[in-house]
């Protein structure tokens, strides 16, 4: 969640949305104003994805399960 986001009132925060909104309308250019915007529209809580412990087993667990899948299908079909 971004900072700014952060205590935010829900009004206050969709009006925020189309403060920004308006402003990417009126400057297609304003790559901040974009970046901005997207961050205010993907905020919708701590998801587990953001913190650094579930991202790590998350990232662990894949990569496991991956290369599991990897040496069976190596034995199954006889290659290196």
């Amino acid at each position: 969640m971004s900072a700014q986001a952060q205590g935010q009132r829900p009004s206050e925060r969709v009006e925020n949305i189309l403060r920004l909104k308006k402003i990417v309308a009126e400057h297609p250019e304003d790559v901040a104003a974009r970046v901005e915007l997207g961050n205010a529209l993907d905020d919708n809580g701590d998801s587990a994805a953001d913190r650094i412990g579930p991202r790590l087993a998350i990232g662990w667990t894949m990569g496991t399960l991956v290369s599991a899948l990897g040496v069976y299908l190596s034995v199954k079909m006889d290659t290196p």
